[in-house]
């Protein structure tokens, strides 16, 4: 990776912009772009590792990014909140860095965007499967308040306070003890 070395301090950071236009007008040392941002400074590390960052540097070494990382940030994020991985991430980026036409870049992206979506797809059925489970346990449980024996899968398994209603197996599994064999005392 190149870096560019300046000298930045708040007195000269105007002037380089018009000289170096990818120097930021406002600049932010690592440090400060994490406490900014809630990242720690070795998550922006990481980020740069991976490309997924690319700050300049000054004549000291020190890592200086600019307003375009704020954003940047803030939409690696977002795409992390919705199950996206870093490098999933990361290949997000490539397809626009890396490839020479924009169908290219587009039909990198859309397949990383499709597979995506069928995760997500699954994930919404696994979701709405525990929904409903967790509703029945409830509506099933609502008897049990007035319960006065002691839970156990013989107790509630076989439960007359339910109208005939098998205790839902998400009960059960609560109840079962793994260290003895189902129905052993």
């Amino acid at each position: 990776m190149k870096y560019a070395y300046v000298n930045v301090t708040p007195m000269n950071a105007h002037a380089l912009k018009a000289t170096a236009p990818e120097l930021p007008v406002r600049s932010y040392k690592i440090g400060e772009l994490a406490e900014m941002t809630g990242a720690t400074t070795r998550t922006l590390r990481y980020y740069e590792e991976l490309g997924l960052l690319q700050p300049i540097r000054n004549t000291s070494g020190q890592r200086i990014y600019g307003d375009s990382a704020l954003s940047r940030l803030g939409f690696i994020n977002e795409l992390k909140s919705g199950g996206f991985s870093l490098l999933e991430i990361k290949s997000f980026f490539e397809s626009w860095q890396n490839n020479k036409t924009g169908s290219k870049a587009a039909t990198a992206t859309i397949a990383v965007i499709e597979q995506k979506l069928l995760q997500i797809s699954e994930l919404q059925k696994k979701i709405t499967k525990l929904n409903d489970e967790l509703k029945s346990l409830v509506n099933f449980m609502t008897a049990c308040r007035a319960c006065e024996d002691q839970p156990s899968v013989e107790n509630c398994g076989g439960c007359d306070k339910h109208d005939g209603k098998p205790a839902p197996e998400f009960l059960l599994n609560l109840l079962r003890d793994t260290s003895k064999p189902v129905g052993s005392n």
